[in-house]
């Protein structure tokens, strides 16, 4: 797990709770009456989310328990873990080198990573790698290379002594107004504003 990774379990999953040295936040939603993962299928009762979709509604979670709306905080919990639970196995599909490819851009800022390079020695012309990368992932490789530099982010900026500048060079942005556009896009904040509400809804 990384920083702004999400981890998924059901009440069923037996477990044991160990963290890194960096920690984690676990938030808990309760479902009274329709656990998501009882209508989904039987196993696992585990789900990792590393992608835009699961930290955009973990996000809204956490703004709607701010906010006190425990309806508003159940149907985010619920999209993001049925979300979860029913999502395509995409990466079935994916050729070798286009998984690592995708790791690369998870851990990389996108202007360190040639895409190019990696698609002809692959033997595959770089606009048939981002139209394979699309139909593998569901997003664009630049949606995704953007949402894990948030990811990688959100981890700094949990860290009170990180500046914004810092943060945006830790995560791989050019600057931190690119940061700032990035977070805008994603969550309609900057992260300064999102810092606040990590700060107000967990420390």
């Amino acid at each position: 797990m990384r920083p702004g990774d999400i981890l998924l379990k059901s009440e069923r999953a037996e477990h044991e709770d160990r963290f890194g040295d960096g920690g984690a936040y676990v938030a808990a939603i309760e479902f009274l009456d329709n656990d998501p993962f009882a209508a989904g299928p039987a196993a696992p009762y585990w789900r990792q989310r590393t992608d835009a979709f699961a930290l955009r509604h973990m996000i809204a979670v956490l703004e709607a328990v701010r906010a006190g709306d425990s309806h508003g905080a159940s149907v985010a919990g619920g999209d993001l873990v049925t979300g979860s639970v029913y999502a395509d196995d995409q990466k079935r599909g994916a050729p070798p080198w286009l998984k690592q490819l995708k790791a690369e851009l998870e851990e990389h800022s996108f202007a360190t990573v040639d895409v190019a390079a990696r698609a002809q020695a692959a033997g595959a012309h770089p606009a048939h790698a981002s139209r394979l990368f699309r139909q593998c992932y569901g997003a664009s490789m630049t949606e995704h290379s953007h949402a894990h530099g948030i990811r990688r982010a959100i981890g700094a900026l949990a860290q009170p002594n990180v500046s914004l500048s810092d943060a945006a060079f830790i995560a791989g942005f050019y600057d931190q107004s690119h940061m700032n556009r990035a977070f805008l896009r994603m969550f309609g904040r900057t992260p300064g504003m999102q810092r606040t509400l990590l700060t107000a809804t967990i420390g």
